[in-house]
């Protein structure tokens, strides 16, 4: 484990170098943009998926060193890449493709929406007809591979894409609406300067994640934002005074009392940690991705198991997106 914090710190901008002094404030290409997001959810993914292996690298990456929401982004980027996006043909080609890596890699945790589906549409079901209200976020994973099309498409248009491609498994209001969400982001994360500090990157994230927020169906993330965002300061605040964590302010702040204390149902703490619910894994992703300067990513004591990948996969691939420090 320790060789793999070195490794994040070392590649905390998703696998890429550190700029030359004097280049930290110059722009990225668009295009350039998207190939480090959809690389930061990738390497996230392996990362997590593989926290007992320390030497796993972009060029190393197959599809055995990927969680599900890994080869679910895999098989929707080779998608995209050649046909674009259209419902019926994505969800035929998902279907070829689920029906034998479901069977050759069944310990890739798949979830429950997705196995439904499958099996109805083995059994002659409509591909419209398949989608379940199960609440974990597998189907969402697909979504970064649609940032292929951000030049090519407006906002609105990808975010109804976005919705038609995880309807191919899943069809809960709080998943489509957290693909929404997390799309917004990204594109407003596209779409920003670069920001030449870390103060500057969180400011650009926190924008990018109010402005998503905007969003038709979004409003509701802004009250769970506001409390990701006390945590931070607080934790921020200790160590500005402390200078590390430690004894019970290390319990206090560690991530999993953070993550209950935001998925807590009046006073009783979360109990989810590691759960693909949405509930869980929402919070954990906006933990991760604004408090990345106080903590790489895997926390031991969690041991980031393959539930725990997700919350890393969205923290790899919106951090990319803005190629911050």
């Amino acid at each position: 484990m320790p060789r793999l914090m070195q490794l994040m710190s070392a590649f905390l901008a998703a696998g890429l170098p550190q700029p030359e002094p004097g280049e930290s404030c110059k722009d990225d290409e668009f295009t350039v943009r998207v190939q480090h997001g959809l690389a930061g959810a990738l390497l996230g993914d392996s990362f997590a998926w593989n926290h007992e292996q320390s030497d796993v690298f972009l060029s190393d990456l197959s599809e055995q060193e990927h969680s599900c929401h890994g080869l679910e982004l895999l098989h929707a980027l080779r998608f995209v890449s050649l046909e674009g996006f259209e419902f019926r043909r994505f969800s035929q080609s998902w279907r070829s493709w689920a029906d034998f890596m479901h069977e050759a890699e069944p310990d890739r945790s798949w979830s429950p929406g997705s196995v439904e589906a499958l099996s109805l549409l083995e059994q002659g079901a409509e591909p419209e007809a398949v989608a379940g209200h199960y609440v974990d976020l597998e189907a969402a994973a697909r979504i970064p591979a649609l940032l292929l099309l951000a030049e090519h498409a407006d906002d609105n248009g990808l975010v109804m894409a976005s919705q038609e491609m995880q309807r191919v498994t899943h069809e809960n209001p709080k998943v489509l609406q957290f693909g929404d969400f997390v799309l917004r982001a990204a594109l407003a994360l596209l779409r920003s300067r670069k920001p030449c500090s870390s103060a500057e990157r969180q400011a650009t994230m926190i924008s990018a994640l109010r402005s998503a927020a905007q969003g038709a169906s979004c409003e509701h993330f802004h009250g769970l934002l506001d409390e990701v965002l006390t945590e931070v300061q607080s934790r921020a605040s200790v160590l500005s005074v402390t200078g590390e964590l430690s004894g019970s302010l290390a319990t206090l702040h560690s991530d999993k009392e953070v993550i209950g204390r935001l998925t807590a149902s009046g006073d009783a703490p979360g109990d989810e940690v590691q759960s693909e619910k949405t509930s869980f894994a929402i919070p954990a992703i906006l933990w991760f991705v604004l408090a990345s300067k106080c903590r790489a990513v895997v926390n031991p004591e969690m041991k980031a198991a393959a539930p725990f990948c997700l919350p890393i996969f969205f923290r790899h691939c919106l951090s990319s997106l803005s190629s911050f420090l």
